[in-house]
C-alpha cells in the first residue's frame, strides 16, 4: 500500500516523501487505516517495522482534521528516556511543516522548558510515565486535555496496564493506541 492511498493530510505526505518513504510497511498498512477511523489499536511488531509512523502520522492527522480533537492534544509514553527522545525527533521529522508543535518530557532535567511548552499548549508531548505524572500532580500538564494516547514498548511501561484496559492486553503488545475522548 502506498501512503498516498491512505488519505493524509498533503503536508504528511510530503513529509513521508521528503524522509524517503514510498509505500507502507505491512504494520502501517494494517494500523494507520484503524487509527484513522478512531479505533483502539495494539500493535505486536519488531524494532525497525515502522511502528513510530504508523501510529505518528495517524495522529498528526487526526489533530488537524477531526473536530473532536480539535482542541486535543497527543501523549505518547514511552518507557525511557532515550525512546521518548527518538521518537520526538521522528515526531519533528514527519511533522516538520504541521502547525503541531511536539516537546519531549523526562527527567534527569530541568523544569522551565517542559513547563513553557505545556503553557503554550504543545500539541503533541512525548515523555516518561515518571516525568508525565511529575507534571499533571503539579498542575502543569492537565490530562484532560488529552484526545490521543499511544503507549510506546506498551508490554514494559507501568502505564499500560491502566490505558490498555488491563494487563492482559498490553502484555505482548509493542505499541496501543487509542483516540477516545
Amino acid at each position: 500500500m502506498k501512503f498516498d492511498e491512505l488519505h493524509l493530510d498533503g503536508a504528511i505526505l510530503e513529509a513521508v516523501d521528503r524522509a524517503g518513504f514510498d509505500s507502507c510497511t505491512p504494520v502501517q498498512a494494517r494500523s494507520i487505516p484503524e487509527v484513522l477511523a478512531e479505533h483502539d489499536v495494539m500493535v505486536q511488531s519488531q524494532t525497525g517495522t515502522g511502528k513510530t509512523a504508523a501510529f505518528l502520522l495517524p495522529t498528526f492527522h487526526l489533530l488537524l482534521h477531526t473536530a473532536r480533537f480539535a482542541d486535543k492534544s497527543a501523549l505518547v509514553v514511552a518507557p525511557t528516556r532515550e525512546l521518548a527522545v527518538q521518537i520526538k525527533d521522528e515526531a519533528d521529522l514527519l511533522g516538520e511543516r504541521l502547525p503541531l508543535e511536539s516537546e519531549v518530557f523526562y527527567g534527569g532535567v530541568g523544569y522551565q522548558r517542559q513547563h513553557e511548552a505545556l503553557a503554550d499548549g504543545v500539541r503533541v508531548m512525548v515523555g516518561t510515565p515518571g516525568r508525565l505524572l511529575d507534571l499533571n500532580q503539579t498542575q502543569h500538564l492537565d490530562l484532560r486535555s488529552v484526545g490521543i494516547v499511544v503507549i510506546d514498548e506498551a508490554d514494559s511501561t507501568p502505564t499500560s496496564a491502566s490505558c490498555c484496559g488491563g494487563c492482559a492486553r498490553a502484555k505482548n503488545a509493542s505499541t496501543c493506541c487509542s483516540a477516545r475522548p
